[in-house]
């Protein structure tokens, strides 16, 4: 497995996260094209682009962690799959709380999990150091 890592900086109102909305599919750009392995995906559905953008405040409030971890999970290993990436992120002991009982650490937590879960191809994290309403640098 190849693991990249790419950082977008910017001050606030930069549209950074306009980007990564852009290249999850969550909206059209107005110019230019969204390459992924060499194909142009910019006008894929979201759901056909296996780009997970992830973000705590995007769980699903009237549902478990578990049923947030899973949701995207279609195959008969959901189960398994949900314990197992629980267990790498260390968040077994939350799987069945509801996320609005969760601290903002967590919630990103099992954000993360839900994009991992899937196995994506590109997880873009938007804001993935901004813990109680702070960003720390």
């Amino acid at each position: 497995m190849i693991l990249k890592t790419f950082v977008f900086l910017g001050l606030s109102g930069a549209e950074k996260t306009t980007l990564l909305e852009i290249i999850a599919g969550f909206r059209k750009p107005d110019f230019g094209r969204i390459i992924l392995d060499g194909k142009d995906i910019t006008d894929k559905p979201t759901n056909e682009r296996k780009i997970v953008m992830c973000h705590g405040r995007y769980l699903f409030p009237h549902l478990s962690v578990e049923e947030n971890i899973g949701y995207g999970i279609k195959d008969k290993r959901k189960k398994e799959r949900v314990k197992e990436v629980a267990e790498m992120l260390g968040i077994e002991h939350l799987l069945k709380r509801k996320p609005d009982t969760l601290s903002m650490g967590e919630q990103q937590r099992v954000a993360l999990a839900r994009a991992l879960a899937i196995e994506p191809k590109v997880i873009l994290l938007d804001e993935p150091l901004k813990l109680s309403g702070q960003t720390h640098s």
